[in-house]
């Protein structure tokens, strides 16, 4: 892939390993000489592997506080629907979000708002979009079943301060569940440092993992209490004619069915993670960015990460440029960015007034050339 491309796209779906992609295909080749169900055998120890590289890189307790998922968003839904079931934000609960969040988990939400009265608040927050911390206070000491909040923006990297949120939302005792599906893979994440009850991510992004893939992290106190739907003999035990038992810890929210390939390759993507060691990917990642930032904002571009900490994420544009004009540009020098629209995350992009914004994400294989040839078409672009 970087060979012919200059790949700047790995916010969207990042390009795997070679190891992590003849991994998967190893497994499909396999399934093709022995069947699904004997090649799923022989490779469970690999699985289990996985769940504990994941409990180790958020800091869980171990591996039975993951549930390996087909996205970020499944294991969303399989969290928030368990709390729903189990009579944790039952009707009329007040349910508070961030206004950087992302459109499948505050779709999750909105239908639980419009089916049953959920009532849906939202965080006070800075002109750039950032949870304002000098008003978590007041907003939580008012009833709240659950807060769902972004560690780091899709639509234009910003990190927010959740680790505040987290230690509110514990001294209230209220569940909070955060999308770090922007942060696994380029970012340190402790959820004990956090404070969070559940963490969802994806395997496509910054773990260079397979699409299909993806993690859970659920605080076993939480998990115990969860009634998650689309249960099935993987996750729950059918004990009597009119009755059954839920798994132990994360394992309720397992399913089944899926693609054992392509967790095969996740299960890749994780170890070379752990044996790069996230804060070396995170410097390199960082150290690009910052790169970018600067020869962007040198040739007249509009940055717009705002003022606080900064992601591998670089949104930007350029007055009087429509950014579909920057991204072909781009795309005609054989460079993949893109550009988000308002409907991913439409709570901050209206208060900001944007329909859209050019998204350029580098990773550790990433180089100062290919950016600078970025620069380069972004200079050349005129109102």
């Amino acid at each position: 892939g970087c060979k012919d491309l200059a790949f700047l796209n790995n916010a969207g779906s990042s390009l795997p390993s070679t190891k992590t992609l003849e991994s998967t295909i190893a497994h499909l080749r396999r399934e093709a000489i022995v069947g699904g169900y004997v090649a799923a055998d022989e490779v469970e120890p690999v699985l289990l592997k996985a769940k504990a590289a994941a409990a180790r890189l958020v800091n869980a307790v171990d591996a039975t506080e993951i549930s390996l998922q087909h996205s970020d968003t499944t294991g969303f839904v399989k969290v928030f629907t368990g709390m729903c079931n189990a009579g944790l934000i039952a009707r009329g609960s007040r349910v508070v979000v961030d206004r950087l969040s992302y459109s499948s988990h505050y779709l999750g939400i909105l239908q639980a708002a419009l089916s049953f009265g959920v009532v849906v608040d939202v965080l006070p927050s800075d002109n750039h979009g950032a949870i304002d911390q000098a008003q978590i206070a007041t907003t939580l000491d008012r009833p709240t079943a659950m807060v769902s909040a972004t560690m780091v923006a899709t639509h234009c990297g910003l990190i927010n301060p959740v680790a505040a949120l987290g230690a509110a939302c514990r001294q209230r005792g209220i569940p909070f569940i955060l999308d770090a599906c922007q942060a696994v893979g380029q970012l340190p994440v402790d959820v004990e440092a956090i404070g969070c009850d559940a963490l969802t991510t994806t395997g496509r992004k910054w773990l260079r993992a397979p699409r299909g893939t993806g993690f859970l992290y659920v605080r076993r106190s939480l998990a115990e209490r969860c009634e998650p739907s689309g249960i099935d003999g993987h996750s729950a035990n059918w004990n009597g004619a009119v009755s059954y038992e839920l798994l132990p810890g994360a394992g309720r929210f397992d399913e089944f069915e899926f693609s054992v390939a392509a967790r095969v390759g996740l299960a890749n993507a994780l170890a070379e993670l752990e044996s790069l060691s996230v804060d070396r990917v995170h410097a390199r990642i960082s150290s690009l960015a910052s790169h970018l930032r600067a020869g962007l904002e040198s040739v007249g571009a509009k940055v717009l990460d705002g003022s606080g900490p900064k992601s591998g994420i670089v949104t930007f544009n350029k007055p009087g440029v429509d950014p579909a004009a920057i991204a072909n540009g781009a795309a005609s020098q054989a460079i993949a960015i893109n550009t988000p629209g308002v409907a991913g995350a439409r709570l901050d992009m209206h208060a900001k007034g944007l329909a859209s914004v050019v998204r350029a994400s580098p990773h550790i294989y990433n180089t100062t050339d290919e950016l600078d040839r970025l620069i380069a078409v972004v200079a050349s672009l005129t109102a």
